[in-house]
């Protein structure tokens, strides 16, 4: 039984030391306006994201629109009803989800699949099966803490999940 358990920690350590974990202060957001401003990076700062808290509405359409940097490059991200598509400073879409970002598509082709139908605790999974992001939300009463582990460099993808959680912890909030 020790030597299982010793092999399986051995296992799992260069796991945990190749992917990337992100963790946010407590978000509160129920203290959020038009000019709070949500910072997560690495331990290390090697990936560093600023995304605004809340998006504003484009004047006559159902589009949201909420700038994003990461690490020093300009993103928006736009929500229409369930589809959320990520657009580069020269306004072209570089990521795009279906309806209840259940998959992901790339500007290059590539597709990841979210694992299961779940809005606090979820993973995006590459056509191969490995996981790529882990993402979930933690909670106590009236913060909330977000928490991603980021396997394979997709920046745009954890963009994404902040995106997602943020806007959960937000809809939490006002319930």
């Amino acid at each position: 039984m020790k030597k299982t358990l010793l092999l399986l920690t051995l296992f799992t350590i260069p796991l945990l030391l190749s992917a990337q974990y992100f963790k946010s202060q407590p978000l509160y957001a129920g203290y959020w306006g038009g000019k709070t401003t949500l910072k997560i990076s690495t331990i290390d700062s090697s990936y560093h994201l600023e995304i605004k808290a809340l998006s504003k509405r484009l004047k006559g359409t159902q589009f949201r629109i909420k700038p994003v940097q990461i690490n020093g490059k300009n993103y928006q991200i736009v929500r229409t009803q369930d589809v959320i598509h990520i657009k580069d400073e020269s306004e072209e879409t570089v990521l795009m989800t279906s309806n209840h970002q259940m998959q992901v598509v790339m500007a290059d082709g590539e597709t990841f699949h979210k694992n299961k139908f779940r809005r606090r605790n979820f993973t995006y999974l590459n056509e191969s099966g490995e996981v790529v992001i882990e993402a979930r939300l933690r909670d106590n009463v009236f913060n909330h803490v977000v928490e991603i582990t980021m396997h394979e460099n997709e920046p745009l993808l954890l963009a994404l999940c902040v995106e997602m959680l943020t806007r959960l912890a937000r809809e939490q909030v006002w319930l």
